[in-house]
């Protein structure tokens, strides 16, 4: 396959992906390079960020193959999805991608797949809203305080609690959804609705800060009703960097 091939392919199985969560997706007939290669509708309702007005969250997503999912966007203009999120607040995303063989030894370890064979797409998004920024900490605080503030979040189903200490481009993933959120703003959107949603389900809700010894990995045993869960966190220089929610077995 050719490079732009690849794009395309990986534009498509995205867009695949994104179709079988019920999200309503639409291909962008691009005009130039920068211009996003599609959009989707979450099914979930959020607030948007320019209007204030409560309806299903609008991503841009511009695909960009990598075979090293760097994460760089310092070289790709990204001036159209800015624009976009200005005028209608359509999150804007780029997504990196790479094809990967399934089989280690059918093509060079680390190498990606150019043709045939079983491989698989790899993705990894990052989050253009402008302006964002991290706040200046008064305290560099370690991993399992980090925890103990965001178990507090909880308790008091009060997000803005945790907020200061997201890194700007937090991510958060989950067991139970295909879409990774890939920045704090787009996840305290998010946040503040599942919080309230519990609020007013005046569910069952126990919390508690747990250390994985293997790794040494902080995070929250979180028990909602019968569904119990561990929120696996990864911190950097006193901020919570990523957090991952995992299904635990009974």
């Amino acid at each position: 396959m050719t490079g732009q091939e690849l794009h395309d392919f990986a534009v498509q199985v995205l867009m695949e992906e994104y179709g079988e969560t019920k999200a309503e997706v639409v291909k962008w007939n691009k005009q130039s390079p920068y211009e996003a290669d599609f959009y989707f509708e979450d099914p979930g309702i959020c607030r948007n960020p320019v209007t204030g007005e409560l309806g299903r969250k609008r991503v841009n997503v511009l695909v960009v193959y990598d075979d090293d999912l760097s994460g760089d966007i310092s070289g790709i203009d990204t001036s159209w999805l800015v624009e976009h999120y200005r005028r209608y607040g359509m999150i804007p995303r780029v997504t990196f991608a790479s094809a990967w063989c399934i089989y280690g030894n059918e093509c060079p370890t680390g190498k990606p797949a150019i043709c045939g064979g079983d491989f698989c797409f790899k993705y990894y998004s990052v989050s253009v809203i402008p302006d964002e920024k991290n706040g200046k900490l008064d305290k560099v605080l370690p991993a399992y305080k980090l925890a103990a503030i965001y178990a507090e979040t909880w308790h008091r189903l009060d997000a803005s609690i945790i907020e200061p200490y997201l890194d700007k481009d937090f991510h958060y993933a989950s067991d139970w959804v295909f879409d990774e959120m890939p920045c704090r703003a787009e996840y305290m959107n998010y946040f503040r609705g599942k919080l309230e949603a519990i609020r007013k389900s005046n569910s069952r809700l126990r919390v508690a800060v747990a250390c994985i010894h293997q790794t040494n990995q902080f995070g929250l045993m979180i028990t909602q009703g019968d569904v119990r869960c561990f929120l696996a966190l990864k911190t950097e220089g006193g901020r919570i960097k990523a957090a991952r929610m995992q299904g635990l077995a009974d």
